[in-house]
């Protein structure tokens, strides 16, 4: 067929594609939608999930589940999701490790997350809190950042694994502050924040709701907060940023994908249900007692944050030296 010829049947058959695209995305769902969360049961990932998914389901008229695959810091979920058919019923609520994080720490993925899914929707963010252990003998950044200056490499701190907030969040002050402490990655945030209430380590970045009711009780010290503004959870605690480090801020991320193909009439519907969802007082006051806060991004503006947060982690991990084979 003559190039001309296969160009114009080309192009009078896109606004069929077109019209064939935005008339399944009116039709949609037409079924159960499943919401992949690629992290355990019980953790901030999946009660972001929990709560939209009742909320999503009043809203598009089909059920919402909720099905956790965790597992190489949420690359197994993801990955699952990047393999699915595009057809809005299955779904991911990625994360900040997920997206802009893994790449960085990973030698090998199976996937490029900012390629290989669609972003849908930003919902929330949660900072967490710098807590130690008494027995390290500080009361405020400053004097850890003191103290890791005169023991180098011996002050151990804990995460919930490589590449969780927890663990970005302390390389990010490592290199803001010049020092250097042991990082001890455990299998999730709870294992950590037991052997920390041991004094097996001596510091860690972890949700204001599972460590401040420990440092209230005086069995941990809260030093500062790593948003870029003060925990509603934890008023009286200064930032980061405000202890001595301008423009530091680490908080984890957590957001609504679909495969990369996924129609864009189904991403838009989506995210104005994830909008009408973060506008309800019961599910923001929900985030807010769980140490985050609702955000909404629509598509576009939450694929430029992706790709501005995955610039900046990319400079965190390799001032860090951080890997994972």
């Amino acid at each position: 067929m003559p190039p001309d010829r296969l160009t114009r049947r080309t192009t009078l058959a896109l606004p069929s594609l077109l019209l064939a695209v935005k008339a399944r995305a009116q039709g949609w769902p037409d079924r159960a939608v499943t919401m992949v969360v690629p992290f355990p049961a019980a953790g901030t990932a999946d009660l972001v999930a929990r709560l939209l998914a009742p909320e999503l389901s009043r809203a598009l008229g089909r059920p919402f589940v909720v099905d956790n695959r965790p597992g190489a810091n949420g690359t197994l979920g993801t990955d699952l999701v990047v393999r699915a058919q595009a057809d809005g019923h299955t779904l991911l609520l990625g994360a900040s490790p997920t997206h802009t994080i893994n790449p960085h720490l990973y030698r090998r993925m199976p996937h490029d997350p900012l390629r290989d899914t669609a972003p849908v929707a930003l919902a929330a963010e949660a900072p967490n809190v710098i807590v130690v252990h008494p027995s390290l003998g500080v009361d405020n950044l400053g004097g850890l950042i003191a103290a890791a200056k005169t023991r180098p490499s011996s002050i151990a701190y804990a995460s919930g694994g490589n590449g969780s907030s927890g663990h970005l969040a302390m390389e990010l002050l490592k290199t803001a502050a010049g020092i250097d402490m042991l990082h001890v990655p455990y299998p999730g945030g709870p294992a950590a924040l037991n052997d920390l209430l041991a004094g097996r380590v001596a510091v860690m970045a972890f949700t204001a709701p599972s460590v401040m009711p420990h440092a209230e009780a005086g069995r941990l010290r809260a030093l500062a907060v790593t948003g870029a503004a003060r925990s509603p959870l934890a008023p009286e605690l200064p930032t980061v940023a405000e202890s001595g480090f301008p423009g530091y801020e680490a908080v984890a991320w957590f957001g609504l994908f679909g495969p990369a193909a996924l129609p864009e009439p189904i991403a838009a519907r989506l995210s104005a249900a994830v909008a009408e969802a973060l506008a309800d007082a019961r599910v923001r006051d929900a985030l807010a007692r769980a140490g985050a806060e609702a955000r909404h991004l629509p598509p576009a503006a939450f694929g430029n944050f992706l790709r501005e947060d995955s610039a900046r982690w990319a400079r965190v991990v390799e001032a860090s030296g951080a890997r994972v084979d």
